[in-house]
């Protein structure tokens, strides 16, 4: 079925050699999105729903294969000179394992330093590698790094680790349902 029966199925018609062909009672189509045929130009408009992907919809990994997805958390600077915790994600709504870890840092202190942990207090595990703070950079760079992806269990925490709460920007998280 191409784009265009689809389309007339899902307002109910569909047409073969420019004629109407019935649809038999009882077929259902289903879809996320919306669409009306404007009956003066002929064009169907097609609309999608606001929220057509939530992250409980996100296929589990299978054979290789995962859906990736994004955990972002802006974390503006505090008073410098203590170190604090940012909770990302205070309970994870499924399994997850951390591919990978971009901080963007836009607020630099000297010596300092943001690394992901599983709980706060600078606790629990090492989530990604620590991240130099000192510069402020979209590319901070990385030490003490990991040698597996580290996983999230169901109502797991994430924690940004800042040696110094000074230090302010961004943090991007790219992960894959396990």
């Amino acid at each position: 079925m191409n784009v265009a029966s689809w389309l007339d199925a899902l307002l109910g018609q569909i047409f073969g050699g420019g004629v109407e062909i019935p649809l038999a009672a009882g077929v259902n189509f289903t879809s996320p999105l919306a669409a009306a045929r404007n009956p003066t130009t002929n064009v169907i408009d097609v609309t999608l729903p606001a929220a057509s992907i939530t992250p409980a919809s996100l296929a589990v990994e299978s054979s290789g294969l995962a859906a990736l997805f994004v955990v972002h958390k802006a974390f503006t600077a505090l008073a410098a000179g203590t170190a604090d915790d940012v909770t990302v994600l205070s309970s994870a709504p499924f399994a997850f394992r951390i591919l990978r870890t971009l901080p963007v840092i836009t607020t630099a202190v000297a010596a300092s330093s943001v690394r992901l942990r599983s709980a706060s207090g600078g606790g629990g595990s090492a989530l990604s590698s620590s991240f130099a703070t000192d510069v402020a950079t979209e590319d901070p760079v990385r030490s003490s790094p990991l040698t597996a992806f580290p996983s999230v269990a169901l109502g797991g925490s994430l924690f940004l680790r800042r040696s110094d709460r000074g230090v302010a920007g961004a943090l991007a998280v790219l992960c894959m349902r396990t």
